[in-house]
């Protein structure tokens, strides 16, 4: 017997840098459960959220408010986050799938570095909440439902309630699937310590420099992909030795902030960042450094 006021929490996924959906985190939805329509294509009366300018507002009062009752500093909203996690709603949605990896095996992480190249960002975390109900639910009661779940989920809770993060952004997609409703949300977090000035090059040289806009102290290095048990010399401190690479320094003098890579020998790199004195090391890009430039 089916109840017609029967809803269904389907899907809650969370993933950071350094940890993704396992396969049994998995909900793919059937093919043959009909023609799939964004709810924007759809006339006005069944369209459930008019506005989409506000609903993130909403969704940022809610987090913020559970926030502050567990005595934790706001997260202000950052509309680039917001664009990637758009990206990957309306992704899941268009290939009907619900994964932090999308079909390309892309995780969050590889499509801030994709869709934002220039961006620095220290620290990143995604929440996925998926919502199926018989009816359409109020916008409120849905946001109050799936943060209910997600604060329910371990995982989730502690990505909502991190202390090492300072922006959020959220994507969002509502729709009918035959005569059910359906909604996938991305709350993707982060902390953007700011952003490359100009594309860094797969390709790099010694002393090649890089000016960066700041909004917060970084410390850079160099790791050797090559060599990662080697020695290296430090660019600036005479008879300093670093094993496995090199630290980036800032160069005192430049008017902006201004990064030159040190003299290290030809091989493959990753270019690294911490906030500054944190030792809190977070890839940037893979780089090959080449002599000859």
């Amino acid at each position: 017997m089916i109840t017609p006021l029967r809803t269904f929490l389907i899907c809650l996924l969370v993933a950071t840098m350094t940890c993704v959906a396992t396969a049994q985190d998995q909900h793919l939805r059937p093919a043959q459960q009909g023609k799939l329509r964004l709810a924007t294509d759809l006339s006005p009366r069944y369209y459930p959220y008019k506005d989409r300018e506000t609903y993130p507002q909403r969704l940022l009062a809610k987090l913020n408010d559970i926030r502050k009752a567990h005595q934790l500093a706001p997260l202000a909203y950052s509309p680039v986050l917001g664009e990637v996690a758009q990206a990957h709603s309306t992704d899941m949605y268009i290939r009907n799938f619900v994964d932090h990896v999308n079909p390309d095996g892309e995780d969050h992480s590889g499509r801030l570095a994709r869709l934002k190249p220039r961006l620095l960002v220290l620290q990143a975390k995604e929440n996925l909440a998926w919502y199926e109900a018989t009816f359409l639910i109020p916008e409120q009661d849905l946001i109050d439902k799936e943060f209910k779940g997600l604060m329910q989920s371990p995982p989730h809770r502690a990505a909502i309630l991190s202390d090492d993060v300072r922006q959020v952004g959220f994507g969002f997609t509502t729709f009918w699937n035959n005569d059910r409703f359906e909604s996938n949300q991305v709350q993707l977090f982060g902390d953007i310590a700011g952003e490359w000035r100009t594309d860094v090059p797969k390709a790099i040289h010694p002393n090649q420099t890089f000016e960066l806009v700041l909004s917060r102290p970084i410390d850079a290095f160099l790791a050797s992909e090559t060599n990662p048990r080697g020695q290296f010399r430090d660019p600036i401190i005479a008879n300093k030795m670093w094993i496995g690479g090199s630290p980036i320094y800032f160069q005192s003098k430049a008017k902006v902030p201004t990064l030159q890579i040190p003299n290290v020998p030809p091989g493959d790199y990753r270019i690294q960042c911490s906030p500054k004195g944190e030792n809190r090391y977070v890839m940037y890009k893979k780089v090959k450094v080449d002599r000859s430039n």
